[in-house]
């Protein structure tokens, strides 16, 4: 557990779970796979939630271990290695 606000090297993922991180959907959330990435892909167009995505994404590059959790893991797992450039760094994530 971190001591933070906000850590990087943590992606939650259920909906209200994180007030800050963009990746955790609002508690009224109830999409599935399609209208989560849609999510995304909209607050990747706001500055400061786009901020955050590329948080996560630097601290994979830098070689950091990444723990989705969440049920929209896979899908915030496959946003983040698409925006580092690979398909897949299974050797820096982990999802629960």
């Amino acid at each position: 557990m971190s001591n933070y606000l906000f850590d990087p090297r943590i992606v939650p993922t259920a909906p209200g779970s994180h007030g800050i991180d963009p990746f955790a959907p609002p508690a009224t959330f109830a999409g599935g796979p399609g209208e989560y990435r849609a999510l995304i892909r909209e607050r990747y167009r706001e500055h400061h939630s786009r901020y955050r995505i590329l948080l996560h994404v630097r601290a994979a590059e830098g070689g950091a271990v990444l723990t989705f959790l969440g049920p929209y893991a896979a899908e915030a797992q496959l946003i983040i290695n698409t925006l580092f450039g690979q398909v897949e760094h299974p050797e820096r994530v982990s999802a629960r």
